[in-house]
């Protein structure tokens, strides 16, 4: 996270069938499968500011990205092992389909994970968002909103209005309502319920000093 509009439109095309894989992306689809049990739905070939080559291979979503890093006490960051045999193949590739000629050694590049649940989140968000933002105005234990890509956050007044409110079912309906709106256009499933996230005026000012800014680092 997160592609550019032309990039996410690419992958996206992949996604609901109406753009064609090449021969690249058909044969390394096959080879997550048989070697990570993963899916992937799209390869993106680019150039960094530092001139660097990378490829990133797209999944699902963070938990998918998370299983091509190793995390220990010692060491975080990507699982080498993994990442050599992807670029091992989609060089090997990239010379089998004459594509890509500064991808078809590994030295050449390097490869990560990037995960598109995120991205498809953003995105039904910022369709819906005035329709949320309405509904929410209209409910009047609520009084203030916020937007962080795929989440709506919503403000009561005090810390014991979370409690009171989620005691008696207004939380759980205002989640309810705000998933219905964003599945409404949820074209590939990217939606759960409980995207919601409820906090208070009071946390907001005591913890954060009344700054939204804040809140979100």
């Amino acid at each position: 996270m997160f592609l550019e509009d032309k990039e996410l439109k690419h992958v996206k095309d992949l996604m609901r069938g109406t753009a064609k894989p090449d021969g690249v992306l058909t044969e390394l689809k096959q080879f997550f499968l048989n070697e990570f049990s993963c899916e992937i739905y799209a390869y993106l070939c680019d150039v960094l500011a530092d001139g660097r080559h990378r490829l990133r291979f797209i999944v699902w979503d963070e938990d998918n990205r998370k299983a091509f890093y190793i995390a220990t006490d010692k060491y975080l960051g990507p699982d080498d092992r993994m990442i050599d045999k992807i670029k091992t193949k989609f060089s090997e590739l990239c010379r089998t389909y004459q594509v890509h000629q500064d991808y078809r050694s590994p030295e050449n590049y390097f490869a990560v994970p990037t995960e598109i649940k995120s991205d498809l989140l953003k995105e039904i968000q910022d369709k819906v968002l005035n329709h949320i933002r309405r509904y929410l105005e209209n409910i009047k234990d609520v009084k203030k909103t916020a937007f962080c890509f795929g989440t709506v956050h919503v403000f009561y007044e005090t810390d014991a209005d979370i409690e009171n409110n989620a005691e008696n079912g207004l939380s759980d309906k205002i989640g309810n309502d705000i998933y219905k709106i964003k599945k409404a256009v949820d074209e590939f499933g990217a939606c759960q319920n409980g995207g919601v996230i409820f906090s208070s005026i009071q946390t907001l000012n005591e913890k954060y000093g009344g700054s939204t800014q804040y809140y979100f680092r």
